[in-house]
């Protein structure tokens, strides 16, 4: 019997690799003064996350399992992929909102607040809120958000990957010993 290879290896380079593109891509936006909150990061962002999940998964699926791999199996291995490439961001990102742009909490509190007073808050009621919301615009409260709505944000664009790559073994005791 065959042994299954596990993903560990690939989502731990995948992510690696997607980390460290969304790191790249981070600093060009701050060395170029671009806004952090503009669409077109999103629409980068998310072309990373979707491009490096559909290229790591495919090698995997074609190099180590031999061109198979089901629907469970590419889901596991894209949310395994985005935890590693968030864990690797978000250290970095921790480090830029404490030491490299500290000032960037208090634009995003801002930002905020506008927010607030644009949907028809008071400025009693959005001072109030943001205070409540303290520790969600700390570098810790963000870095914690910013992982678990990567790996979300992995898991769901693997549910969709997975229509895609999954391709099911039209004999599944191939290479087993009876």
């Amino acid at each position: 019997m065959s042994a299954q290879k596990s993903p560990m290896n690939m989502a731990m380079y995948g992510g690696g690799v997607m980390g460290v593109a969304l790191i790249i891509f981070s600093l060009l936006t701050w060395i170029l003064g671009l806004p952090m909150n503009h669409w077109s990061n999103s629409v980068i962002t998310y072309g990373i996350l979707i491009g490096g999940a559909y290229y790591f998964i495919k090698q995997y699926r074609d190099q180590e399992l031999g061109g198979y791999m089901s629907y469970g199996q590419v889901v596991g291995a894209g949310t395994l992929i985005s935890v590693f490439a968030s864990l690797l961001f978000d250290f970095y990102f921790w480090i830029y909102l404490s030491f490299l742009n500290s000032d960037a909490i208090n634009q995003i509190k801002e930002q905020a607040y506008e927010q607030a007073i644009a949907m028809g808050q008071t400025e009693e009621q959005a001072i109030q809120g943001m205070e409540m919301m303290n520790f969600m615009y700390s570098p810790g409260g963000m870095v914690i958000m910013g992982f678990f709505s990567t790996v979300f944000m992995g898991f769901i664009i693997a549910l969709i990957l997975g229509i895609f790559l999954r391709k099911n073994n039209p004999n599944p005791f191939e290479g087993s010993e009876a």
